[in-house]
């Protein structure tokens, strides 16, 4: 798939599928395969819905151990897994995602594509998919450069490549079918920009004029679940000099979350896709900043939701109860979600107070539920 192949030292469920890599000989390949599925986070349903399967399928063969599985079907469920058996025999993925090879084809969750409408109109069930996929996903692809965008997967886990490529191409694909397609101004961002963007917080309808509002910078915001594989909350992504993109997949639907991610995106946007550091950059909430340009978005998305010379006048900031949180949303002039997330950051798993009305969904509140 690209150079980074190979175990993430700093991945725990990586380093755990490392014993399985100390058997010798074929007979270890089951045991393997089962334990890269779990290191991906995947459940026996997601591995059958991301290859078109039925879950049953997947069932027996761990069942049996694969007994009954063809050799081109296990070498079909590596790929899926991005599992390089041959080699380092563990999780491939690299956080650099500098190339890729579309003519892979088995390694992209071609039976949730198919399901989601990706693949086009769905003719034939699983039957017709397993025939087609190559010239399906071959045709999902067809957009140029799309091979050699320059990613970057800031994740707690090893990325899985091929489900990231294939949901971003699908946001991108969205993005510029819209009606509506904004031309990016980067200048636009600025700081008073960005406090508008977050005073939306504090409205009764601001969830829903997000989109509106993001569009008046030239940014287009799409929301997509998330893949089977895939563990991040955003991504930002430009197609040439035209089209801004922030994916999100609303992993955590509550509003104290939505906020730090929306705005992680904005700061990689203004600080780095923009200026064309990356193509796309994609994000995990709570993962480790393993490079500089990472905490710099961290400093932006922190200091555009509560500058620190608004947060050291913030009651809540030494004695957080649901009054003060009020009170410091108020004199701030954002959402009390806002300041319950900053809260959060500061205090960790201390903070353990409870404010119903920073945890409303956003997709419903977006849709006007």
């Amino acid at each position: 798939m690209t150079p980074q192949t190979g175990l993430i030292s700093d991945d725990p469920s990586a380093r755990a599928l490392q014993s399985y890599a100390l058997k010798s000989g074929i007979d270890s390949i089951p045991d393997l395969l089962v334990a890269a599925r779990i290191a991906r986070g995947m459940t026996q349903r997601d591995l059958a819905e991301y290859m078109g399967l039925k879950i049953q399928q997947i069932h027996a063969y761990e069942s049996d151990r694969y007994q009954g599985a063809s050799l081109s079907r296990i070498a079909w469920v590596a790929k899926a897994l991005n599992l390089d058996i041959q080699a380092s025999r563990g999780l491939s993925g690299g956080r650099d995602i500098s190339s890729f090879d579309l003519d892979d084809f088995e390694s992209f969750p071609v039976g949730e594509m198919y399901r989601r409408g990706w693949l086009g109109p769905q003719e034939g069930g699983v039957k017709h998919l397993q025939r087609n996929s190559k010239r399906l996903v071959n045709s999902f692809f067809d957009r140029p450069g799309v091979a050699h965008r320059r990613r970057y997967a800031r994740t707690k886990q090893t990325p899985h490549e091929a489900a990231l490529v294939a949901w971003e191409t699908q946001l991108l694909r969205s993005a510029c079918s819209q009606a509506q397609y904004p031309r990016f101004d980067r200048n636009l961002l600025s700081a008073g920009w960005v406090k508008g963007l977050v005073g939306l917080s504090s409205k009764r309808d601001g969830l829903r004029r997000i989109p509106q509002y993001l569009q008046s910078a030239g940014i287009t915001l799409v929301i997509e679940p998330a893949l089977p594989g895939m563990t991040i909350d955003a991504a930002v992504m430009r197609d040439g000099k035209r089209t801004m993109v922030i994916g999100l997949t609303l992993r955590n639907p509550r509003e104290v979350e939505f906020w730090p991610t929306l705005l992680h995106a904005i700061a990689h946007a203004r600080l780095h896709v923009s200026l064309g550091d990356w193509d796309t950059i994609f994000h995990e909430n709570g993962a480790p900043a393993f490079e500089p340009f990472q905490e710099d978005a961290d400093v932006f998305a922190r200091e555009a939701l509560v500058p620190s010379s608004g947060w050291a006048k913030c009651t809540s900031r030494s004695k957080p109860t649901a009054a003060t949180i009020v009170e410091d949303a108020h004199l701030l002039g954002v959402g009390i979600a806002v300041v319950v997330g900053r809260c959060k950051s500061e205090l960790g798993s201390l903070f353990v107070l409870r404010v119903p009305s920073a945890n409303r969904d956003v997709a419903k509140a977006m849709s006007g539920e």
